[in-house]
């Protein structure tokens, strides 16, 4: 299982997957911009569990994405 996992971080991700990175990316760092501002921002019970939660949701779905993999050469060849 961790094999697979390692072989499936290193593998060519399809395109894609690589742009959703790339928006969990900018969604974690927005987030976490929004953290150092909490002084800034209103003072919502919520705002700053909410924050959190995105940052961990830009950072876990952009590891998700990368253990895609692209299979299209393997489709190719067996047609």
């Amino acid at each position: 299982m961790i094999k697979e996992i390692l072989s499936r971080l290193k593998a060519k991700t399809p395109k894609f997957f690589v742009q959703l990175q790339k928006i969990l990316l900018a969604f974690s760092f927005v987030a976490g911009i929004g953290m150092t501002q909490l002084e800034q921002l209103p003072n919502w019970s919520w705002l700053e569990d909410f924050l959190r939660i995105g940052i961990f949701c830009g950072l876990f779905g952009t590891f998700i994405a990368q253990l895609t993999k692209d299979t299209s050469n393997l489709n190719q060849d067996n047609k």
